[in-house]
């Protein structure tokens, strides 16, 4: 694809990611998209198929977005344990701006979309891989004790995805987030137990 026409096809999927965020994938049309984008409606209709394809560009570069911003966090030169709190308030700040695949996740409407199986399922891979990976690193390098890393790698984030759909659904403030993530780091590694 020439250059030009890569600037409209993103230029089309940043309005439409703004507009799927406003009103939602199922109050969203395609004419409000192209009139946002000031694109004629046979533009949009010569980069996608349809609305549905058009969401689910938007949706993939969010995945895309989120997969490499909590890279970069695996990849940071720190204490695994700190690690781990800044990969998942990186997750969930990421997630609060990515209204879009926040919804594939968690919105039974998608559950019939092909795609939306299909970028659910890779995302659930890549944060086991990305958290058992702390979490091995943390015990290699003597600053975690883990019997079991699969266990611990499900646990974790069984806890922090039922933290962050409560998290979602309030829409808390983003600054909140941190100090919350701290106190349940606390309750996760220190316990609750009077010692």
């Amino acid at each position: 694809m020439k250059q030009n026409n890569l600037e409209t096809k993103e230029t089309i999927l940043q309005v439409a990611s703004k507009i799927f965020k406003k009103f939602g994938f199922q109050k969203t049309t395609v004419d409000e998209i192209a009139k946002a984008a000031r694109k004629a409606k046979g533009s949009i209709y010569y980069y996608f198929k349809n609305k549905d394809e058009i969401f689910q560009s938007v949706v993939e570069k969010e995945y895309q977005h989120l997969k490499d911003e909590l890279l970069k966090v695996v990849n940071k030169k720190e204490d695994s344990f700190y690690k781990l709190k800044d990969f998942f308030v990186t997750r969930i700040k990421i997630m609060y701006e990515s209204q879009n695949f926040s919804e594939i996740l968690n919105n039974d409407y998608f559950k019939y979309f092909h795609f939306s199986q299909n970028i659910s399922k890779k995302f659930k891979n890549q944060e086991k891989i990305f958290v058992k990976s702390i979490l091995s690193e943390g015990v290699k390098n003597d600053e975690l004790i883990i019997n079991n890393i699969d266990l611990s790698t499900q646990a974790l984030i069984i806890a922090f995805n039922g933290f962050e759909n409560q998290y979602l659904i309030k829409r808390n403030s983003i600054a909140s987030i941190e100090s919350e993530i701290n106190e349940i780091f606390d309750i996760i590694f220190n316990g609750i137990k009077r010692r």
